[in-house]
């Protein structure tokens, strides 16, 4: 958000305004421009290239490892959008959660937003835990986090917990023993 102004910061409307001029309605027109109308129909010509979609099983047969990283403090993609394609996932995969977790895990993480900032951890090493994965065999559970000032001092560490519904729903009630954050394990 754009403090002066309250609306949305430059950063913020730059993504989708880029997208209309330079793939749906052309250089001369923008976000500013969107005839809801009569634009919509060159928008979603594009809804194959940019849909993904949740079958992921030739990637599992092909030995693939998915990290996926979301900042709970995203304000450009919300967190429900991530949760609800690995909700699509584990129905491709027959519901079986289990079968997902072996290959692809979610990670929220709690005060970030987009691809870092916000006031949570915003450095998060997920490429080491693919070589893990993948190398030894050793599928993460959590990854370490580190919250950094703009001028590179850290202000703390966590723990960031591999989000499964199903552990969401046992500990809904109940926070797991030793860990004093949201019972998300």
């Amino acid at each position: 958000v754009d403090v002066g102004s309250g609306g949305p910061s430059q950063r913020l409307v730059l993504l989708p305004d880029n997208f209309l001029k330079y793939f749906a309605l052309g250089p001369a027109r923008g976000i500013g421009d969107f005839d809801f109308g009569t634009d919509v129909r060159a928008v979603t010509r594009f809804a194959d290239l940019l849909d993904v979609k949740p079958d992921l099983t030739a990637f599992e047969r092909a030995g693939g490892k998915l990290v996926m990283i979301h900042g709970c403090n995203d304000i450009r993609i919300s967190p429900l959008f991530t949760i609800d394609f690995r909700d699509r996932v584990i129905a491709a995969f027959g519901g079986e959660e289990d079968r997902v977790e072996g290959f692809f895990r979610l990670f929220l993480v709690a005060g970030s937003g987009h691809c870092g900032g916000g006031p949570g951890p915003n450095e998060y090493d997920g490429l080491s835990a693919i070589e893990k994965w993948v190398e030894e065999g050793i599928a993460p559970s959590e990854l370490m986090s580190v919250a950094r000032r703009p001028d590179g001092s850290v202000t703390g560490t966590s723990h960031t917990r591999s989000f499964r519904w199903s552990n969401h729903r046992r500990h809904a009630t109940q926070t797991p023993p030793g860990h004093r954050g949201a019972a998300l394990a």
